[in-house]
């Protein structure tokens, strides 16, 4: 994608950067996105709801980000994905392979 919206851990960097907590901005990706859309099953992992899930790390460091009107902001933390577990499937981003050794 030719950005600003890269993927979904660039919007998650974004909003640490607006000084929004993880768990905050985990909870809007998660269940309250499933909530606002009526996703049954969808959005919290318990006992009768998919099991999908990513797993990231926030990792510190200076990072540039951008908005849809080109104005810049430099963040300290990013959300990194690592791996993801789809219907199932188990798979390791490269992040995940390369920086975490993590091999599915």
């Amino acid at each position: 994608v030719n950005g600003p919206v890269y993927s979904l851990a660039a919007v998650m960097t974004k909003f640490l950067c607006m000084g929004f907590a993880p768990k905050q901005i985990l909870d809007c990706v998660t269940s309250k996105a499933a909530d606002l859309l009526h996703l049954k099953g969808k959005g919290y992992l318990k006992a009768g709801y998919d099991g999908d899930i990513t797993v990231f790390d926030i990792k510190d460091g200076d990072i540039e980000l951008s908005d849809a009107d080109g104005q810049k902001r430099t963040g300290k933390q990013r959300f990194i994905p690592i791996a993801a577990i789809v219907a199932g499937e188990c798979i390791a981003t490269k992040e995940g392979e390369l920086i975490y050794a993590i091999n599915l």
